[in-house]
């Protein structure tokens, strides 16, 4: 990469043929063929040199240049989100910017949290790809309605990305410094205030004179004028965990941790509002880790990983649960089978199964059987849909619909693959039941009715579809006839 004008804006050499050929620009164009005909090595810093004199002469192509590119980031990243073969890393949809809402003035509070940076610093591809990601979010607030923004950690101050910082405010358009209402550093300290003074050069002095310094996320709340304990409860749960840990270590509160938590507690307080791409469906307050995990296995397509999830390397599972249990971002090179068996690790460790204690003492009272599709059905609606919290509920349908996606991609990519390595409805209940039902003292008669659980997870499963909270109060009962059919 170059530097492209006075004001340092870094473009490649593709960069500057975009918009020094175009239109009006054909000046331009000339000057760039006239000095390559004395300089037959046709090198990209030719090039930059004679676009850089050429700016100079027109200093309406340098503002030019910025819109150009930052429509073109924008646009790329739009396509991106849309795309199956090109996606973001997992994480940044959920817990890079968060959408906090507004407060009492009107104003949307975004949350940036540089923690989730921490993979990417030292990669420039994927750097330029967090721009085009942040830039694509950040469109649709910063150019048309005023905003407050929360820059949590300090990842900023490393070279790398106070480089894309500087980049991404110089091709921005005016509204976004002209809708900023407060750009907030949250756990501010004398080191952090001294590290921000070395880029005090690059920030212009309309932008320097928004930013705001504050030690806690309670003080945040009252600056923020967040009187009501329900209104800070909820800005409090859509920090990600990471930034919570940094909260308690600064107040000298307990560290939180999410392995063993309850499923209540989780959704309280670190619950998302989560939308799924892929069956287009809104879920309230699903543990963020939770949804790492499955977004990350889901976009990887690793189905064919599920059948050695037992044989998965135990250091990188190790290293996998530490992540999960403080809300550090994901290793990019975790094995897929770490993922599956963490993901199982963290169902069965919660206190209380998703579909409670109570599922399984009434199955065992029962005389429901393995093959009573229509009886499954009316008893697991009767849980899902009555009987459980709100997040117990939403969690458990949660990881049903995803486990249905992952037998899908499974059933469609491996035809010719033995059966034994196939992920199917049966192989995913069998794994998951426990997570989903399990009785709280293990005896010789819940022994004997473990088949009839895990068959009620297949059906769970395989007809997530149907379960769904939002559909109508008739929508469990199925159309045909499925008692004496096979899921597969």
């Amino acid at each position: 990469m170059a530097h492209v004008g006075d004001k340092n804006v870094q473009f490649g050499v593709a960069d500057v043929q975009t918009f020094v050929v175009s239109g009006s620009e054909e000046s331009v164009r000339e000057d760039i063929d006239r000095d390559s005909d004395r300089d037959s090595s046709g090198s990209d810093e030719l090039l930059i040199t004679t676009a850089q004199k050429s700016i100079r002469k027109r200093p309406d192509l340098h503002k030019m240049a910025h819109d150009d590119t930052y429509k073109k980031l924008v646009a790329d990243g739009k396509r991106h989100m849309n795309s199956a073969a090109v996606t973001f890393p997992d994480g940044w949809d959920v817990q890079l910017i968060v959408d906090c809402g507004y407060n009492f003035a009107g104003h949307r509070i975004i949350l940036f949290a540089s923690q989730f940076l921490s993979p990417y610093v030292d990669d420039d591809d994927e750097m330029h790809r967090i721009v085009q990601y942040c830039l694509m979010r950040m469109d649709e607030i910063a150019t048309r309605e005023n905003y407050i923004f929360v820059l949590c950690g300090c990842e900023w101050s490393k070279p790398s990305v106070a480089q894309k910082i500087r980049f991404a405010i110089d091709i921005v358009p005016p509204s976004y410094l002209k809708h900023l209402r407060q750009c907030i550093l949250l756990h501010s300290t004398k080191a952090r205030r001294l590290l921000l003074w070395t880029l005090r050069p690059l920030i212009s002095s309309r932008f320097w004179g928004k930013i705001e310094h504050t030690g806690t996320i309670e003080q945040l709340c009252s600056e923020l004028r967040l009187d009501d304990p329900a209104e800070q409860e909820s800005l409090r749960r859509q920090f990600p965990q990471c930034v919570q840990r940094q909260d308690a270590q600064v107040t000298g509160a307990p560290m939180p941790h999410t392995f063993g938590m309850a499923i209540d507690s989780l959704c309280s307080c670190f619950g998302l509002d989560f939308t799924d791409r892929k069956t287009g469906r809104w879920y309230r307050r699903l543990p963020a880790p939770i949804i790492l995990l499955c977004e990350t296995l889901e976009r990887q397509a690793a189905d064919g990983a599920f059948a050695s999830l037992f044989n998965a390397d135990a250091e990188a599972t190790y290293a996998l649960v530490a992540a999960v249990d403080e809300g550090q971002p994901l290793d990019r090179d975790t094995p897929l089978q770490a993922l599956w068996a963490v993901l199982k690790l963290f169902v069965d460790c919660l206190p209380s199964p998703l579909l409670s204690f109570d599922a399984f003492t009434e199955l065992l009272s029962s005389d429901l059987a393995e093959d009573n599709r229509q009886g499954q059905m009316e008893f697991l609606d009767d849980f899902l849909n009555k009987r459980l919290s709100d997040g117990a509920s939403g969690v458990a349908l949660y990881l049903a619909s995803f486990l249905h996606t992952m037998c899908e991609t499974s059933r469609r990519s491996s035809q010719n693959a033995r059966a034994e390595q196939k992920l199917t409805f049966r192989t995913a209940a069998e794994v998951f039941a426990a997570g989903f039902m399990r009785p709280a003292i293990l005896t010789d008669a819940h022994l004997l009715a473990l088949p009839r659980a895990v068959a009620i997870i297949e059906t769970l499963v395989a007809r997530a579809n149907d379960c769904w909270q939002g559909r109508p109060e008739d929508s469990l009962v199925l159309t045909q006839d499925l008692s004496c059919s096979s899921w597969d």
